[in-house]
């Protein structure tokens, strides 16, 4: 017990000379905000860019679906950007009843709480009909009013690079 706590007194001492180091910033630059069980989905805020990272991978049910667009509905509240970079490389498959309830339920309600004003980097999909969909997502999104910026790209770094130079107004408080 007695060599626990001299572990535990000597882990804690270290703790904070790692905190005070000017260093120890890059790892809390990006913020998590949601991870699926399974991880087929996970999201991030960069602090230091302003933008929300979202990474996808192989098939995604439909509860993951909504439990991250929630997550990041509610994470806009405190982070307050409407810049997003969406890596789909390594998406294989969403269902169409994601994709309905995205367009005709969540996007409706997320831009009539944050307003339409975005931004978003989209890393292609290997799946071409995936691609499509997002495609035809970002499109109904400017049909239903929201006025944003889209662009698709084939690597996470060309995307992250755009999105960093983009400016947008904050969200509707």
């Amino acid at each position: 017990m007695a060599q626990y706590a001299y572990y535990l007194s000597n882990f804690r001492v270290l703790c904070s000379i790692l905190h005070s180091l000017p260093f120890t910033s890059i790892f809390t630059i990006m913020q998590e905000v949601y991870r699926s069980v399974d991880n087929t989905q996970v999201t991030w805020f960069d602090t230091e860019n302003q933008y929300y990272l979202m990474f996808t991978k192989g098939d995604v049910s439909h509860k993951i679906y909504q439990e991250s667009n929630h997550a990041l509905y509610d994470a806009m509240l405190t982070y307050k950007s409407m810049k997003f970079c969406y890596d789909l490389s390594e998406m294989k498959r969403t269902d169409m009843v994601s994709r309905a309830w995205y367009t005709t339920s969540f996007l409706p309600k997320f831009f009539r709480r944050y307003g339409g004003h975005f931004v978003a980097a989209i890393v292609r999909s290997q799946n071409r009909f995936e691609n499509m969909s997002t495609e035809f997502l970002a499109k109904a999104a400017s049909k239903l009013g929201m006025q944003g910026k889209v662009e698709f790209f084939d690597d996470l770094e060309s995307a992250k690079s755009w999105i960093v130079q983009q400016h947008t107004a904050p969200p509707n408080p």
